[in-house]
């Protein structure tokens, strides 16, 4: 993996099949609903990952995900909770 790139742990983990940005584009939040075990988001400040992923409950965890303006609230969104 190069510097510049952010990539996912495999091709079909289906990651960043959801991103949201911050308001001034230097956080984003990627999902990867697909991902073995369970989907998971990651956090990036500019290119870099924030902390570790945040893993949901079941698989489709991270299909959806926002962040509000400032980049200090994230929301995960699972359309599948029983899975």
């Amino acid at each position: 993996m190069n510097d510049d790139e952010i990539d996912g742990e495999d091709g079909s983990d289906n990651f960043g099949q959801a991103v949201s940005l911050n308001g001034d584009g230097t956080i984003v939040a990627v999902g990867a609903p697909s991902n073995a075990g369970g989907g998971h988001v990651r956090v990036f400040e500019n290119g870099v990952q924030v902390g570790s992923e945040i893993n949901g409950l079941g698989s489709w965890s991270g299909q959806s995900v926002s962040l509000n303006d400032d980049g200090s609230i994230l929301a995960m969104g699972n359309p599948n909770p029983y899975s």
